[in-house]
């Protein structure tokens, strides 16, 4: 079921959508470059309906597809000379034109991830391609045109970098002849690996759900042992999903050493700890929160979809409990001896060298307790969403209410427990219960960014007025009519990457 969209090739279309927007991009590519473009990259953003902050901990999520997406207009021909040429243009003045030259056989242009050009974004792209193509196939020397146009918010938590290196990569295997011999999962591998090189230590939910999502689907997406996607049919009618950012930006660069930098730390040292409590036989120097749940159970035969949902939970409310032993005598937060005996007195030169070598955290305690109850929590959650989209009657009553149920405890546990909501996050998302949502959380990093609520379809309108109205008018009164609509909007799950010949 599931290793069968990984190993599916890209979807390719041999037409363009009779949409506005595309025949745009062709004309604004046949005026820059005065020939037409030969095929089209697209690949969308994605909105994470629950499971936060437990990709890089190796449990599951559960992203969809949404309707923003990055087209790329592209025309490839061979070089010629021994140099690749890549003229790269936007259909916003905001991004400037630029032109990328490497020399055959090479890694591609040169990246600097500390530049922020958006340029980066298509070199890590192309470069991740550079990296897994046949040396033949990587000697060729092309010249290839580009015309790029993204409605994918940036900055708002809908992984517009994720759509921009997926549509990237997809933009280059076709110029080097290879999308055909691609596999989903292959692109996956990709994605991953290429975002990383601008600086992004992804854990692989953006570039997955960006590449195998599918229309009136959500994915259930897995990391540990290895990259697996799941889809799971979500009701064509009756509810949807509201999309509101925060327009809340939080300075990764300046925050991360005491938010997101430092929240995969204390999860990597919960994970040590418990390998070591447990007596678990894991040789690994940073184990996951999923290579201690499956080591401490041991393999086992499950042989329905429904026995594999129902023992996850089962394993998890265990979790829960050790969590409970292990780490509740402190539940505000391990000082940094305490931290350092139970690692069996580390020395705080070993603990960074372990755990956070490569960049800073700081704090005066590490909360393990409660970054231990939220993943464990979250990674059920997610099943039981999963559960009940695969088991229930979509058209039972209330298994909209027991959706928005559990996304609601989502977002108190990300609000309470991961500490990564905000304000904003918080009055959005009661602001939003109020005029209708049935769940309403962050979805994203967090500490701002975008919202996602579930509204039965009859309230969506309402219910994104009522955030016009009471949110962005009062904080926000300057946007323009373009600014808002980018800001809140309805979405269903839908199609995830493909290319489009013309």
């Amino acid at each position: 079921m599931a290793s069968s969209i990984m190993n599916e090739p890209i979807t390719i279309f041999q037409s363009l959508p009779e949409k506005d927007r595309p025949r745009k991009l062709v004309k604004m590519f046949e005026d820059k470059y005065g020939v037409k473009p030969t095929y089209v990259a697209r690949a969308p953003g994605r909105v994470s309906i629950i499971g936060e902050h437990i990709d890089y901990a190796g449990l599951s999520v559960l992203p969809a597809a949404i309707d923003r997406d990055v087209l790329m207009a592209c025309s490839a021909k061979p070089s010629q000379d021994s140099t690749s040429r890549i003229h790269i243009a936007n259909v916003s003045s905001r991004f400037p034109t630029e032109k990328l030259l490497y020399p055959s056989g090479s890694d591609g242009p040169v990246l600097d991830p500390k530049a922020h050009s958006w340029v980066n974004y298509f070199k890590a792209g192309l470069q991740g391609v550079l990296g897994q193509l046949p040396e033949q196939a990587k000697q060729q020397d092309i010249d290839l045109s580009i015309m790029v146009d993204g409605n994918v918010p940036p900055a708002g938590g809908l992984s517009s970098s994720a759509a921009m290196v997926v549509s990237s990569a997809i933009a280059s295997l076709q110029a080097y002849g290879t999308t055909k011999d691609t596999t989903q999962g292959q692109l996956a591998e990709i994605a991953i690996t290429s975002e990383r090189l601008v600086g992004v230590n992804s854990g692989g939910m953006d570039q997955s759900a960006s590449i195998f999502s599918r229309r009136s689907h959500v994915l259930n997406v897995g990391f540990v042992p290895r990259l697996i996607a799941t889809l799971v049919a979500f009701p064509q009618s009756g509810m949807a999903y509201v999309i509101a950012n925060t327009l809340v930006t939080s300075e990764k660069q300046k925050t991360a050493k005491f938010n997101y930098n430092l929240r995969v730390v204390e999860v990597r040292v919960v994970a040590r700890i418990l390998v070591d409590r447990l007596k678990l036989d894991i040789k690994m120097a940073l184990p996951t929160l999923k290579h201690v749940m499956d080591a401490y159970f041991g393999a086992q035969t499950i042989h329905t979809a429904a026995d594999f949902l129902m023992e996850r939970q089962r394993r998890l409310r265990i979790m829960l409990d050790i969590v409970e032993d292990v780490f509740g005598s402190n539940r505000e937060g391990d000082t940094w001896e305490q931290v350092y005996a139970r690692l069996g007195g580390i020395s705080a030169q070993d603990f960074k060298a372990t755990f956070h070598e490569d960049f800073e955290i700081e704090a005066e305690k590490l909360k393990l307790y409660k970054r231990a109850k939220h993943a464990y929590s979250e990674a059920r959650r997610v099943y039981q969403y999963r559960a009940l989209l695969e088991t229930a009657d979509n058209k039972e009553p209330g298994l909209a209410e027991k959706l928005g149920d559990l996304m609601n405890d989502s977002q108190s546990s990300c609000r309470d427990l991961y500490e990564c909501s905000c304000p904003e996050i918080d009055e959005v998302c009661e602001m939003a219960r109020k005029a209708g949502s049935l769940g309403s959380r962050l979805s994203g990093a967090g500490w701002g960014g975008a919202t996602i609520h579930l509204v039965p379809d009859e309230l969506q309108e309402h219910l994104i007025e009522t955030l016009k109205r009471d949110y962005y008018a009062k904080k926000f009164p300057d946007l323009s009519q373009q600014e808002l609509e980018e800001a809140v909007f309805a979405t269903k799950p839908e199609e995830g990457a493909c290319l489009y010949l013309l």
